[in-house]
């Protein structure tokens, strides 16, 4: 028997060349990314607020201030902030041209419906500054990641709607032991269920690959060489259970050697 790590690092040394294709981003959760993912535009793409409240110019924070304009998120400015002006902008919103500072809707006092007068004054321009975040032609996600629901996320605000991924690998799930019956059979004298095949399944369907149970196979060298022949032929992986001791009936080494796994 070898250790773990000796096991880990014989798989990852012996790793299959698997085919790329483009799949729709929707489709994408759970697969591998076989290209790295770049940014085709700024993130925030444009200086946008971060507050509900009024842009203006910072050095005009202690005068009152005229409302010239609204911009609620999703219109463009088409004012820009002179001296002693303001406009009302909503959080998301971009911010027009002559503003450097957003002030707080909570920080103002409106004196009338026009006009209004800063109350409180905060450091903080509340301004999402355009590339921020990310900068056009950023990496965002490399080749060789899993694909996790907050991948797709990015994915999306970066426009990939068809990501690059390694196609799904084949994989079978081999049960060996003359003393297994199925789940839905209850075991008589000297048998077991096996849980084996069911759990190496679902690790395999946890990862979005979706493995090919093919049952259970009974302590018979030319019954197991003859399916283990077979599924060497048509899948990339097979995960095997029992049989791989050293006992009169633990033919699965044998069998693997003389197949030339």
């Amino acid at each position: 028997m070898i250790s773990f790590e000796e096991a880990l690092d014989v798989i990852t040394s012996s790793r299959i060349p698997s085919a790329m294709e483009e799949i729709p981003l929707v489709r994408a959760l759970n697969r591998v990314l076989a290209q790295d993912v770049l940014s085709d535009v700024d993130m925030p793409p444009y200086d946008k607020s971060a507050m509900d409240g009024f842009a203006c110019r910072k050095e005009d924070i202690d005068n009152e201030l005229l409302i010239v304009e609204e911009i609620p998120a999703g219109k463009v400015p088409v004012k820009s902030i002179a001296p002693g002006q303001c406009a009302r902008i909503m959080t998301g919103a971009m911010v027009p041209e002559g503003a450097d500072y957003v002030l707080m809707k909570e920080h103002a006092a409106l004196l009338t419906y026009d006009s209004i007068k800063c109350s409180r004054y905060s450091e903080n321009t509340n301004i999402c500054y355009r590339g921020e975040d990310i900068k056009s032609g950023d990496k965002l996600l490399g080749a060789g990641t899993r694909l996790l629901p907050a991948h797709l996320a990015i994915m999306a605000a970066a426009g990939c709607i068809r990501p690059t991924v390694f196609t799904i690998p084949r994989v079978a799930v081999i049960s060996t032991g003359n003393e297994l019956v199925e789940p839905d059979k209850k075991p008589g004298s000297g048998k077991i269920r096996n849980s084996n095949g069911i759990q190496l399944t679902a690790q395999a369907m946890h990862f979005g690959i979706y493995a090919d149970y093919l049952g259970i196979i009974p302590d018979n060298k030319e019954k197991l060489m003859e399916v283990m022949s077979s599924s060497l032929k048509k899948y990339q992986v097979i995960l095997i259970s029992g049989g791989v001791s050293v006992g009169d009936y633990d033919f699965v080494p044998a069998v693997l050697q003389k197949l030339n796994v």
